[in-house]
């Protein structure tokens, strides 16, 4: 999207700005979220007995088609990590996405 597209600041607005702040300007206890690696989360996920279920073909296969529709899909990286899917930016991972159940 180009900058000046209303969609673009409202996309950056709600959904990434707070992150964003929390990441570039905030230190110690001001800090709300702290980026965890995925072997941490399913380390996490385990002790309270659950699994993680694989992500189908076609889940995949969507999400490769949502990323084929904007112009910066060659910037974006989508990437299998065991049975979760990592969403990232230039090389950069970004957001996961993984299904879990209890055992």
């Amino acid at each position: 999207m180009s900058g000046d597209n209303v969609h673009r600041s409202m996309m950056e607005g709600v959904h990434f700005a707070d992150g964003i702040q929390n990441i570039v300007a905030s230190e110690g206890d001001k800090r709300m979220s702290r980026s965890v690696n995925m072997d941490t989360w399913k380390s996490f996920f385990a002790r309270f007995g659950m699994v993680e279920i694989e992500l189908s073909d076609s889940c995949l296969y969507q999400a490769q088609l949502v990323l084929l529709r904007f112009s910066c899909a060659n910037y974006c990286m989508l990437e299998n990590n065991g049975k979760c899917l990592i969403i990232g930016w230039k090389g950069t991972p970004l957001h996961s996405l993984s299904t879990w159940k209890f055992i």
